[in-house]
């Protein structure tokens, strides 16, 4: 459902603090996102390096089917999901389980030989905050109201994401001059919140099906 938005200027007349105190419910009631920033940047947060795991997969350059696709288990993040049986290369990192729950725990790249992919990023919720609540709290950035100009807003949208059909908030943001599109998919996996984004779906039809594969497919791999 494509969202009405409302003027840059009726959005930069409200003061600085409201505007970062204006919840995610009420834009999706009434207006879709002004901009979002790049989520594909390097991570802040510095791995530790005894926990950082190396590349997992060599990512062979073989030919194969087209769709042929098999599950990858992340036994550091307990997650599972689809990914192309060749052409990809797997990359995890796990973090300091003592940094603040704002701090993702564990990312996963997959990366193709145009570049970054699909990227999942895992979070701990150890307030038990709802999707709404938690997105407000940890990724607000997400939502740039003094971006100015009318062209390139996100739409924004709701829907059941992941083998649990578990509750998902759908950011898709087109490219810019500055950025490729993005595809974001946040929802809660059991005590954990999960950010899944894929890197320029619109000019990459394998990183649209690999985004859409993961979204539709990702899955709790049972703790040993």
């Amino acid at each position: 459902m494509r969202l009405i938005l409302p003027s840059i200027a009726a959005i930069k007349a409200v003061a600085p603090e409201a505007r970062r105190a204006i919840s995610l419910a009420g834009l999706l009631g009434a207006a879709s996102l002004v901009a979002a920033c790049p989520v594909g940047a390097p991570a802040i947060d510095e791995p530790v390096d005894e926990l950082a795991a190396a590349p997992i997969g060599a990512g062979a350059r073989l030919q194969t089917k087209a769709g042929e696709y098999r599950f990858h288990s992340a036994v550091g993040a307990r997650l599972r999901f689809p990914v192309p049986r060749a052409g990809v290369l797997i990359e995890e990192r796990h973090y300091d389980p003592g940094l603040p729950a704002s701090k993702f725990r564990h990312s996963i790249s997959l990366s193709t030989e145009a570049g970054p992919a699909v990227i999942v990023e895992v979070w701990d919720n150890p307030r038990g905050l709802d999707l709404h609540a938690w997105f407000n709290a940890h990724l607000a950035f997400l939502i740039n109201p003094d971006s100015p100009g009318d062209e390139g807003k996100p739409r924004v949208s709701e829907r059941s994401m992941t083998r649990a059909r578990v509750a998902g908030i759908l950011i898709e943001q087109p490219s810019s001059a500055q950025a490729p599109s993005q595809s974001i998919a946040v929802f809660a996996l059991g005590d954990r919140m999960i950010r899944v984004s894929g890197i320029n779906p619109e000019g990459n039809a394998t990183a649209r099906a690999m985004f859409d594969r993961v979204v539709e497919q990702l899955d709790t791999e049972v703790a040993r």
